[in-house]
């Protein structure tokens, strides 16, 4: 279900475009070729065209709302979708409603809600940001913690790396706040759909209550300059 609401006003949408290099799936609920207004499909921006199913979610340019309970966006499982060895950003623009328990903005799991089923998520405990990376081994690697508030816009960057070097870096609003090493050679090939504001499809209850705007995957490792640019050139569509 999508409940159409009114057009954000104040803001002004900016028509650059972000970077696109390597770019696997890229949602705009500010663009129509993105999301039409209607409906329950939102299609990517990227070459790869991989739509995603939305479920009781409200729209209102340039968001979508999540309730907290049921909302959220199912994407096929592709192998466009899988990191493996490979290197690997996930870019999501999100302004929380509530700072209680633990949510998912997106996330890739196999069933059985244990460590050894994480491939890469974006997750949320209490007023904790957090990125987690796993393997399938039963250990993950966990970004640098960052303290968020509700009721605001942040652009949240995470860029993992396997080579040439075995880094996860965050940023926040374009800038690194903390680098974290790893040993991992490999990302857990998950057979499930990706998901947006849900553990995998409500598995378990870590639903995200706020709002999702500009979502971008990228199959390579984004540098500093080219987080800072999709941040300036997106931060206008959110009053920042």
């Amino acid at each position: 279900m999508i409940i159409q609401g009114a057009t954000l006003t104040g803001v002004t949408v900016t028509d650059a475009s972000p970077t696109t290099a390597n770019l696997v799936l890229y949602y705009n609920p500010a663009n129509t070729a993105s999301y039409s207004g209607s409906g329950t499909t939102i299609n990517s921006l990227a070459p790869t065209n991989l739509t995603g199913t939305m479920t009781s979610i409200t729209y209102t340019s340039p968001y979508f709302s999540y309730n907290g309970s049921s909302s959220k966006v199912a994407v096929a499982d592709n192998s466009i979708l899988e990191p493996s060895t490979g290197n690997w950003t996930m870019e999501v623009w999100f302004n929380a409603s509530a700072t209680v328990g633990s949510t998912v903005l997106l996330g890739k799991f196999d069933n059985g809600g244990g460590s050894a089923q994480v491939s890469y998520s974006i997750r949320t405990s209490g007023t904790t940001l957090f990125a987690q990376f796993g393997n399938g081994s039963g250990s993950v690697v966990n970004s640098t913690n960052y303290t968020f508030g509700s009721s605001t816009w942040y652009q949240v960057v995470y860029v993992w790396s396997t080579s040439p070097t075995k880094n996860l870096v965050t940023y926040i609003n374009g800038s690194s706040i903390g680098t974290v090493t790893h040993t991992f050679t490999s990302l857990l090939n998950s057979v499930n759909p990706l998901y947006l504001g849900s553990y995998n499809g409500g598995e378990y209850n870590q639903w995200f209550n706020g709002k999702i705007g500009v979502t971008r995957l990228y199959n390579a490792a984004l540098s500093s300059s080219q987080v800072l640019y999709n941040y300036n050139i997106t931060k206008g569509t959110y009053g920042l």
